[in-house]
């Protein structure tokens, strides 16, 4: 649905006529990215751990990268 909804909005904004000013512009693309965002990270965030355990990021288990330490303050 996330692209489905990007690939049509961008289909539309190529369409119109109207030059926004910059500033309108820029609000409306984050405004936008932020309200379909949800449909992006929800199915990650629902899978929870056992997918980053299945799926971890590139280079996390690699023991020739030096980990830092935790700060005292947080533990």
């Amino acid at each position: 649905m996330f692209f489905f909804l990007h690939g049509l909005v961008c289909s539309f904004e190529a369409k119109i006529k109207i030059q926004l000013p910059e500033y309108i512009s820029w609000l409306g693309t984050h405004i936008f990215l932020l309200l379909t965002a949800p449909l992006m990270l929800e199915p990650f965030m629902k899978k929870g751990s056992p997918f980053l355990m299945l799926n971890p990021p590139p280079l996390f288990s690699v023991e020739w990268i030096s980990k830092l330490s935790l700060p005292n303050f947080c533990s």
